[in-house]
């Protein structure tokens, strides 16, 4: 598939339609508002039903799934085409989420180039010229809104909490941010949600929707990690690198094999080995020169592909310690990622760099 550009707001043609959903059969109800509860045995000296408050205690609720859906309100990507993406995405995982929400919208230009954290509550986006119809606009924050408020979360999670984290997502669609990320209200209902900008081509929007949904699919990210080992989570600022290196990996990985091309290693070694090239010296913070970081790794035999592919590197904490920037082969990597050499249009790493 030859890549594509968005059109001009102008140009907009709003697609009707009902989003569409994939609900996965589990043997219960999607989108219940009330968490299933189970009765616990009697015991021998009370025999008397459970009272209301350990038939709704936490221990008891599980999440509800709405299933797997999708909905897009750029032209050149439909809710069909998404939903495709979505699946295929949850296909490659070892361990997925019970719900997700794929969710992409078109804004204009970029208004300068300095974030607008004070449009956003903090949040470092870039405020953007509004491409929706204010039809669409409405339709695209109750498309998240809808989504979420059909959960019901393992964890205990105060209403507020969701609600804030609905408004903030309603501020990105309506202020026009360039945001491009993976809300989780729940452990088990995650998103990948995109802001497409108007010129990005089709194939960028694609891998960078992948990259995204990665992050969403992912169990055990630097929050989780904190909650889970009762730290703080500066303390694991330096394993980022691993999970945006391995999201971007997964984004070409999955663009090339959505557009039936099997290039992607080739693409992720083209961009480090370009930027590298205009930027000599350049640090290892940036997502291109981190995938081609795992591509080294892989190739080192350090890393598995498949694990990278599947998440399952994320199912657990252990990573964090593995790849922490201050062990010998992050250390490695982080130091020879930019040993790509091209010859005749292909790019590879030297010798040196893999076997040293």
């Amino acid at each position: 598939m030859s890549p594509q550009l968005l059109p001009e707001p102008s140009h907009r043609v709003r697609r009707a339609g009902i989003a569409l959903s994939l609900l996965i059969t589990l043997g219960i109800l999607a989108g219940c508002s009330e968490p299933i509860t189970s009765d616990p045995e009697p015991s021998l000296d009370n025999e008397s039903t459970p009272s209301t408050e350990q038939a709704e205690s936490p221990s008891t609720r599980v999440d509800i799934p709405t299933g797997l859906e999708a909905r897009s309100f750029a032209e050149g990507i439909d809710d069909a085409e998404l939903l495709s993406w979505v699946e295929a995405a949850i296909a490659e995982m070892k361990d997925p989420p019970t719900s997700f929400l794929g969710l992409i919208w078109p804004i204009g230009t970029q208004i300068d180039d300095d974030p607008d954290p004070q449009l956003f509550d903090g949040d470092m986006f870039r405020e953007h010229t509004q491409a929706l119809t204010d039809e669409d606009l409405d339709a695209t924050v109750a498309t998240f809104r809808e989504w979420q408020s059909n959960l019901v979360c393992a964890e205990d999670i105060d209403d507020r909490e969701m609600e804030d984290g609905a408004k903030r997502v309603e501020r990105w669609i309506t202020g026009g941010a360039d945001v491009a990320t993976a809300p989780d209200p729940c452990f088990r209902a995650r998103s990948g949600v995109y802001a497409w900008p108007e010129g990005v081509s089709k194939t960028t929007a694609t891998e960078v929707w992948f990259h995204e949904a990665y992050h969403g699919l992912s169990n055990y990210l630097i929050r989780q990690c904190s909650v889970a080992e009762n730290q703080p989570e500066e303390k694991y600022e330096g394993i980022r690198w691993f999970a945006e290196g391995t999201a971007e990996y997964f984004g070409n990985y999955m663009a090339a094999k959505i557009e039936g091309r099997d290039d992607y290693v080739q693409v992720i070694l083209r961009k480090a080995y370009n930027d590298y090239r205009g930027d000599p010296g350049a640090d290892f913070n940036n997502a291109y020169f981190q995938a081609a970081g795992i591509q080294l790794m892989i190739e080192r035999g350090t890393l598995d592909a498949e694990k990278v592919k599947d998440g399952s590197y994320f199912n657990d904490c252990a990573y964090m310690e593995t790849f922490d920037p201050g062990q010998a082969e992050p250390q490695y990597i982080a130091e020879n990622f930019g040993q790509i050499v091209e010859s005749g249009g292909r790019y590879q790493f030297s010798e040196d760099a893999i076997n040293g």
